[in-house]
């Protein structure tokens, strides 16, 4: 541990970056290192030829949205916006992995949930007017 904080304070006092080699999953890897704060971030770099412009982009296929389906976006984004409080948020897959460590760990077979295929998908403004229907109901009972 002591290397690590060691090397964290080298790159912030002297104001640098490093480069860090790694091989994950038999595929090696360039990153750059940085400090933030007390710990050292790492940031994976890609090569050249594997970033592509946003212009490069091909554009959406299919019908463009109707201005039902577009009045009804906006609205859902209205009704979506607020202040960003981190602590609403969750890592389930996180979660899940845990208790399945936790489970192995006491020497229990894993659950392991079965997928649920989705059904066929409904039209966009009835899946607009849905969640529109969904938030209301949840800020009336709030």
């Amino acid at each position: 541990m002591k290397a690590y904080f060691a090397l964290v304070e080298a790159l912030k006092n002297r104001n640098r970056e490093g480069v860090a080699h790694w091989v994950m999953r038999n595929k090696p890897y360039v990153g750059a290192l940085r400090a933030e704060g007390d710990y050292l971030l790492l940031f994976t770099l890609r090569k050249a030829e594997e970033v592509i412009s946003a212009r490069e982009l091909p554009k959406p296929a299919g019908r463009a949205p109707t201005q039902k389906e577009l009045a009804m976006a906006k609205q859902l984004v209205s009704l979506l916006e607020g202040e960003f409080t981190a602590a609403d948020y969750k890592d389930e897959y996180r979660e899940r992995v845990m208790e399945f460590i936790e489970r192995k760990a006491k020497g229990k077979a894993p659950r392991l949930r079965a997928v649920k295929a989705k059904r066929g998908t409904s039209s966009l403004d009835s899946v607009l007017e849905k969640s529109i229907q969904a938030l209301r109901k949840g800020k009336r009972a709030a």
